[in-house]
């Protein structure tokens, strides 16, 4: 599905990118849509600016930039997670990279498992308070424990009831 099409079905949408990186990708795609459909799409993304990619044109996309220095660690991070609540989107697409762990040879923060998992639900409980639609993509993470980080955090929305099973019978 093409940007533009999936900014179509919605009202609002709100890319909220918590990973090390920039999220260029989608700020270049903002850059090349039209201006009705620019002012519904609401960037947030929490980054280190020194890392790679660097991409000055595409940053001029993001409408909340939340800079990061190098190795963040959990309370930083999650303080800095908590400030990005004023958006009123129909749909959150969050990039939930794990490049952010401590050790991960790209992301160069300090963020440990248990911080994934608090970002996570705070991501989350946000999403659910204001009935919003999530779709959370997972993205980076260049260690072994990956998957299981992963795997920890979201079976923690569910043991929490932030998150249900789905429902096959619909």
């Amino acid at each position: 599905m093409s940007s533009s099409l999936a900014v179509a079905k919605a009202a609002e949408v709100c890319p909220l990118l918590l990973l090390p990186m920039c999220g260029n990708g989608y700020a270049t795609d903002v850059l090349d849509m039209t201006q009705s459909e620019q002012k519904r799409v609401y960037i947030l993304d929490l980054f280190n600016p020194n890392i790679y990619p660097g991409d000055m044109k595409a940053q001029t996309a993001i409408d909340r930039p939340i800079h990061l220095p190098h190795r963040v660690k959990d309370e930083d991070h999650i303080n800095a997670t908590l400030t990005a609540d004023h958006f009123k989107p129909d749909l959150i697409i969050y990039n939930a990279g794990t490049d952010i762990l401590n050790g991960d040879p790209l992301g160069r923060l300090r963020i440990s498992p248990n911080g994934i998992a608090k970002r996570d639900e705070i991501v989350f409980r946000y999403a659910k308070e204001h009935d919003f639609s999530i779709l959370m993509l997972l993205s980076g993470g260049y260690q072994r424990n990956n998957a299981e980080v992963i795997a920890n955090s979201i079976r923690n929305l569910f043991d929490k009831h932030i998150i249900d099973p789905i429902d096959d019978r619909h």
